[in-house]
């Protein structure tokens, strides 16, 4: 099962260092519906706390925080 997941990160880490996908991602300026809903009810509950994403995958949520002038932190492990 190892093996499976060495591919698997392998093969996602080829794709993201793309500078096509890259650029597709940084140009990504929509939420799901599901999200803007989730970020509605809880702005009111956590304008002035400081937020930490993690796990942003390509950041499209993140650019919420900034629209929204929520104080976010955001960061996405990877594996050394």
């Amino acid at each position: 099962m190892r093996n499976q997941a060495d591919i698997l990160a392998k093969v996602n880490k080829h794709a993201y260092a793309n500078p096509t996908v890259v650029d597709w991602y940084n140009d990504l300026d929509f939420i799901h519906k599901p999200e803007a809903i989730i970020l509605q009810r809880l702005t009111p509950l956590i304008k002035d706390k400081k937020l930490l994403d993690i796990g942003i995958g390509g950041g499209r949520t993140s650019k919420l925080y900034l629209h929204s002038r929520l104080p976010a932190q955001a960061l996405q492990y990877e594996e050394a």
